[in-house]
């Protein structure tokens, strides 16, 4: 009886052990680790909305806009892009998620779409300009009508 005792008793230990180390690793990666690198990161800070129009050709119309949230070199956040074709006048809206960071005063950002009955990726590389009030650069992206690989050039985005 006291073997088993000491088995229920070490299987419980064990148990809460890796509980309490759990719970430290989470804490450690989600809380300590982002409140430090915001306090040591002295690059630019680009979190809120940003803004764009582009005229991609005479068929489509873009209008876009990314929701960033920051954390050090770390950025994530909601990005709404709204197609329009002006002679059939047709609009399409899409949300997407997206993650990335900033390297060399660069935003470098993949993004996927929110919605299961949809198919939709793509990514942007923007230069952060004019002392961090534009985003400029290229999207990539997979079209969805056709599904193929498109990229938009020189889509320039503003603090809204």
């Amino acid at each position: 009886m006291e073997n088993f005792k000491a088995i229920i008793l070490s299987v419980f230990s064990g148990i809460l052990t890796f509980v309490l180390l759990w719970i430290c690793s989470v804490f450690y990666k989600k809380v300590f680790l982002p409140w430090i690198e915001t306090i040591l990161y002295r690059g630019i800070l680009i979190g809120g909305r940003w803004s764009s129009y582009h005229k991609h050709n005479i068929d489509n119309e873009y209008e876009m806009n990314l929701d960033i949230r920051q954390t050090a070199y770390n950025v994530e956040g909601e990005f709404f892009a709204k197609s329009i074709h002006p002679q059939s006048k047709i609009s399409d809206i899409n949300y997407y998620k997206f993650k990335g960071e900033i390297i060399n005063d660069y935003l470098v950002v993949n993004y996927k779409i929110t919605s299961r009955e949809k198919m939709g990726l793509g990514a942007f590389v923007l230069k952060i300009d004019e002392g961090g009030e534009i985003l400029k650069g290229n999207i990539a992206y997979v079209n969805e009508s056709n599904m193929s690989i498109t990229t938009l050039s020189n889509v320039k985005f503003k603090r809204s």
